[in-house]
């Protein structure tokens, strides 16, 4: 289901939300607090850059409202970070992010990186230790792209970033 760019606000909201509701949980418990921080928001200048260097799609409605509430975002969803721009940018000469391409190519047929063209894929995030991304897959210019996403091994498809965020904020605890 395709969600409106208008309640990505109020989803991210709700993740945050829940992000600390899981902070507190997990101090209470004895567990490492989570790291997550929001950077300032970011101006889209050229657009939002594919795993080909030098190449961007023009950013979408949700994408718009997403770096309007944060540049990066540490420790979004389980570890994994919401890339700025910059980082999209700097992850092509990225020896790390290289190897976490090549492992998911290699070891999912079906993912993105293996079967989709690099200009149609932007990293979108990435939980580096884990070798754990997300993946905006693009259609046509225009379009919402669709995010693929690979968390504790198992790989989910959502239509766009409305439906994601609002999926892993109820996952993290957060209301609807």
């Amino acid at each position: 289901m395709k969600t409106d760019p208008k309640s990505l606000r109020a989803s991210l909201d709700a993740l945050k939300e829940a992000n600390s509701v899981r902070s507190e949980r997990n101090k209470l418990e004895g567990l490492p607090k989570l790291n997550e921080h929001l950077w300032p928001p970011e101006t889209i200048l050229r657009g939002i850059p594919t795993l080909v260097s030098g190449i961007y799609k023009k950013p979408s409605e949700m994408l718009l409202v997403r770096f309007a509430y944060a540049g990066a975002w540490t420790e979004a969803i389980h570890g994994l970070s919401f890339l700025s721009v910059r980082q999209m940018e700097e992850a092509w000469a990225d020896a790390d992010i290289a190897e976490i391409l090549k492992i998911r190519q290699e070891c999912r047929d079906s993912s993105p990186p293996a079967v989709i063209p690099w200009n149609r894929i932007t990293l979108f995030g990435v939980y580096r230790e884990q070798a754990e991304e997300i993946y905006l897959v693009w259609g046509d210019d225009g379009d919402e792209p669709m995010i693929v996403s690979y968390v504790s091994n198992f790989e989910e498809r959502f239509d766009d970033l409305g439906d994601f965020v609002l999926a892993y904020s109820r996952i993290n605890g957060g209301a609807d």
